[in-house]
C-alpha cells in the first residue's frame, strides 16, 4: 500500500552550537549563562531572557522538527537515536547582578537542559519532576503492542515533530492496516472516496508548560487531515513530584480508543451523507465558541474548497476543521504566526487539534451531528 505520508519532507537541521554556556552571545542570550553544573541567571535580565525562552531562542537544535513519515514497524525499536529522544537533565540555578558579589542560589526552581549541548529548555519549579521521552514513548508503544491485533502493526508510519529547540517533543504513528473507506459518492461533485486510518500521538514538555499525554484520531487519506474527536479521552500525565509512569492506563486507553475509532466510522459516515449547506457553515460557525471572525471566514472559505471534493455535507466542515489544525498554510489563512523566523510549528498545530476538539465538542456542533445521526439512522 504505498502512503502519501511515506515521503519525507525537509529533515531537521544540523545541530547548532549550545546556546547557554558560550560565548559571544547577544544580550538577551547572555541573560543565562552555564558553567556546565549550574545555570547563571541574571536577575536584572530575566524578562528578556524569559521572553526570548517562549520564543524559542530563534535557532535552537531541532529548528523546524518536522520530519516525514517513515514505514517500519513501531518507532523505539528501529529509532532509539531519533533526536527527540535527546536526554534531558536538571541545573541548579544561581542569580547575580551587578550589585551581587557572589552568585546566590535559588531554591525554588531549577534549569532542565538538554544533556547533549547544554541548551536551555526551560525554568521550572523544584517539584517538577523530569519525564524523558524515550520514556514516554517506550511505555506508549508498549501499550499499543499488547492492545492492538499484531496483524494491524506489520505497517506503521511515524513521524516525529518538535518546537523550541525540543522543549516540546511529538511522535506520531498512523497505523495503514487499521482503515474504513467512507464514501463521499452520495453528495461528493466526484463521487470520490476517501480512506480514514486510525492515527495515535505521544507527546511531552520539558519546560513546565505542559503534560505527558497521547491522543488518538482518524486520518484522512486524501489529505492527512486528523480529527481527534468527540469520542476520544486525550490522556494526560502532569510533571509533578511523585509522577509514575502509567503504563497500565496506557494500554487500557489505547483498548478503548481502538473500541471508539471503530465506533466512530459509521458517524464519519453520516456527515459524509448529511447535506449541509454554505449558509448552515455560517451559521454554526458563529455559534462555535472560541472562534474569531477572521477565523470563520477563513474557514468558511475552506469549506467552500472542501466541498468542492466532498459536496456541501458536515464531512466537508469537519474537513475544513482538521485542515486548519494539520497544516500551515498562509494561502488559506491558516498560516502559523511566527514560523518563520521561532520554531514553534509543531506546537502551534498540536494546540489548534484540542481546538477543533472543543468545537466539535460544543453543543451547537452536537446538535447538527445528532440531526446526522438521526437521518443515517444510527
Amino acid at each position: 500500500m504505498t502512503s502519501p505520508w511515506a515521503k519525507a519532507t525537509e529533515p531537521a537541521s544540523a545541530p547548532v552550537a549550545p546556546v547557554v554556556g558560550t560565548d559571544g552571545l547577544t544580550d538577551a542570550q547572555r541573560a543565562v549563562k552555564n558553567d556546565d553544573k549550574h545555570v547563571m541567571f541574571n536577575v536584572e535580565q530575566h524578562r528578556e531572557a524569559n521572553r526570548n525562552l517562549r520564543q524559542g531562542m530563534g535557532n535552537l537544535n531541532l529548528r523546524g522538527g518536522r520530519l516525514g513519515w517513515q514505514d517500519g514497524p513501531l518507532g523505539f525499536n528501529t529509532t532509539p537515536d531519533a533526536p527527540i529522544m535527546a536526554h534531558v537533565d536538571s541545573r541548579p540555578l544561581l542569580k547575580y547582578n551587578a550589585h551581587i558579589e557572589e552568585p546566590e542560589g535559588i531554591a525554588t526552581h531549577k534549569a532542565i537542559v538538554r544533556s547533549d549541548n547544554e541548551a536551555l529548555l526551560g525554568v521550572v519549579g523544584e517539584d517538577y519532576q523530569i519525564v524523558q521521552t524515550a520514556d514516554v514513548i517506550r511505555a506508549h508503544e508498549n501499550a499499543i503492542e499488547r492492545a492492538f491485533p499484531a496483524d494491524k502493526l506489520r505497517h506503521v508510519y511515524v513521524r516525529d515533530e518538535t518546537s523550541r529547540g525540543g522543549a516540546f517533543v511529538k511522535r506520531n504513528y498512523v497505523f495503514p492496516d487499521l482503515v474504513a473507506r467512507v464514501s463521499e459518492s452520495k453528495r461528493g461533485k466526484y463521487g470520490a472516496d476517501t480512506d480514514v486510518m486510525l492515527r495515535s500521538s505521544i507527546y511531552t514538555t520539558h519546560d513546565g508548560h505542559g503534560s505527558a499525554a497521547c491522543a488518538f484520531s482518524s486520518i484522512d487519506g486524501f489529505c492527512s487531515n486528523s480529527l481527534v474527536y468527540s469520542h476520544m479521552d486525550i490522556f494526560k500525565r502532569r510533571h509533578t513530584s511523585g509522577f509514575k509512569m502509567p503504563e497500565q492506563q496506557f494500554q487500557t486507553h489505547a483498548e478503548a480508543a481502538l473500541e471508539r475509532w471503530r465506533d466512530s466510522l459509521a458517524l464519519i459516515q453520516a456527515w459524509a451523507d448529511y447535506r449541509f449547506t454554505s449558509q448552515q457553515c455560517k451559521e454554526l460557525l458563529e455559534a462555535l465558541p472560541s472562534i474569531s471572525q477572521l477565523r470563520r471566514e477563513k474557514m468558511e472559505a475552506r469549506f467552500d474548497q472542501e466541498a468542492v471534493r466532498r459536496g456541501q455535507t458536515l464531512w466537508a466542515l469537519v474537513s475544513a476543521m482538521t485542515y486548519y489544525a494539520s497544516h500551515n498554510d498562509k494561502d488559506s489563512g491558516f498560516g502559523v504566526r511566527g514560523s518563520g523566523k521561532r520554531d514553534n510549528e509543531a506546537e502551534t498545530l498540536n494546540k489548534r487539534e484540542a481546538e477543533v476538539l472543543v468545537w466539535i465538542q460544543s453543543d451547537p456542533f452536537k446538535r447538527i451531528s445528532h440531526q446526522a445521526r438521526h437521518a443515517a439512522n444510527l
